[in-house]
């Protein structure tokens, strides 16, 4: 799932119950913009973007449908979360603090050991597109600024994000070296 708009506190509440009430008819609500549908689940303030135009579905025929696909969504995040093999990225609007993302990390772990890569701007070229590895499982990623929503795509930093994609994979997938000696 991408968890567009779902701020903090939010994704930690949904990470405790896990995600019950996601998905639910009762819980989403339809919004317009420009000629496109917006969904909104009340239950996290999550807002999403489902890419269909105003005249091509009922606004009913769209809440069954998203009510069937977040499910399956859901169900599939929360299968990943346990299989513990993908990397999860965070990034909100004001630089996460490594206490909160290490509060994060705590609540992905109780699904299993999953790794987290928290995302912040940074004003230093050199730290951008870079990623230091903070703690098992736990890396920080620096770009130039996040995305202007008002001027994409050509605001984001796409070379930025493909740098610490990359290393976070490298880094936190590393295989732990072996502390036993060696016979000889």
């Amino acid at each position: 799932l991408r968890w567009a708009g779902l701020k903090y506190d939010m994704l930690l509440n949904a990470l405790d119950d896990g995600f019950a009430a996601m998905g639910r008819a009762e819980n989403l609500q339809l919004r317009t913009l420009n000629t496109e549908y917006l969904v909104v689940d009340a239950s996290y303030g999550i807002t999403y973007h489902p890419f269909v135009h105003i005249d091509r579905m009922t606004p009913d025929e769209l809440i069954a449908r998203e009510v069937v696909r977040i499910g399956f969504l859901r169900d599939k995040f929360l299968a990943d979360l346990r299989e513990a093999r993908k990397i999860l990225v965070f990034k909100q609007k004001g630089n996460l603090t490594e206490a909160a993302a290490r509060a994060l990390l705590r609540r992905l772990a109780a699904y299993g050991p999953n790794k987290l890569l928290y995302v912040v701007a940074t004003d230093d070229p050199k730290r951008c597109g870079t990623v230091d590895l903070v703690d098992d499982g736990l890396a920080r990623g620096f770009v130039a600024r996040f995305g202007d929503y008002k001027n994409l795509p050509e605001h984001i930093c796409y070379a930025d994000w493909a740098d610490i994609c990359l290393q976070a994979d490298t880094r936190l997938f590393v295989a732990p070296a072996d502390p036993s000696p060696t016979a000889g």
